[in-house]
């Protein structure tokens, strides 16, 4: 992290920079190389084994995809706000439930299991951690800003166990608000919040589209953090077996 970190120093020098904003996911929290649908799939068998401690038997491929259909659902039928749309946890859970009749007050347990499995994914970028914490002690609020269906005090819960010593003065959710920075909604809910223009914000994060080049046609000074290529490219090995995981999942799911 040593050149994103003096590419930080550079731009605040360089600039009258008042709020950072830090991407969260592959950014200030790095996933593993697992891609989305794998970690879907052990969300599920984490769920089912949850649940059969419960006494509740449900099978983890029913689970799984009962929580994609849910997925797209709840993109479907969220409100709209400003042209866009995103989903939120809460409301995914809660269609789950429906959808294999389980007792609505078992969707909490499901979301539990996530944030669980969400903390055994994650690792805190240490690095990058430090220096927000050195722009937060220059005087400047350091937020967070993702395009995600967590909310944010969940997002902020996973922060606070993986970066136990990082302090944030706040952060923003897509699936909060509605909005997503790779629309640009989300960028302009924080600009009105923390009361910044565009050209005293600093965003950072792995996205050439959500953290660079929407954030960047706003006037919003940028830094792209990608994951290295050899991630890259494993990820994208993995990718392609987690397709032919999930085809055999929903086969037998049907």
């Amino acid at each position: 992290m040593r050149r994103p970190t003096e590419a930080i120093d550079r731009i605040v020098r360089d600039h009258a920079i008042r709020l950072v904003s830090v991407d969260v996911f592959d950014t200030l929290l790095l996933r593993g190389t697992r891609p989305e649908m794998a970690r879907f799939a052990r969300v599920a068998q984490m769920q089912a084994k949850a649940l059969a401690a419960r006494g509740v038997a449900v099978d983890a491929d029913a689970l799984y995809a009962a929580r994609l259909v849910a997925a797209r659902t709840a993109y479907r039928v969220i409100r709209t706000v400003d042209g866009e749309r995103e989903g939120h946890l809460d409301l995914i859970f809660a269609m789950v439930a429906r959808a294999l009749g389980l007792d609505p007050a078992l969707a909490p347990l499901l979301s539990d299991v996530e944030f669980e499995s969400e903390l055994d994914e994650l690792v805190g970028n240490r690095p990058l951690a430090a220096a927000l914490a050195r722009q937060r002690q220059a005087g400047r609020r350091v937020v967070f800003a993702s395009d995600m269906y967590l909310p944010a005090a969940t997002i902020a819960g996973l922060i606070a166990r993986l970066l136990p010593d990082l302090v944030l003065d706040g952060g923003y959710s897509s699936a909060d608000r509605g909005v997503t920075k790779r629309g640009g909604g989300l960028f302009r809910v924080m600009l009105a919040e923390e009361g910044v223009a565009p050209g005293e914000v600093l965003h950072m994060g792995d996205s050439a589209q959500a953290d660079v080049a929407t954030p960047r046609a706003m006037g919003i000074h940028v830094l792209h953090t990608p994951r290295p290529a050899g991630w890259r490219r494993l990820h994208g090995l993995r990718q392609k077996l987690a397709i032919l995981q999930h085809r055999a999942m929903m086969r037998r799911a049907a």
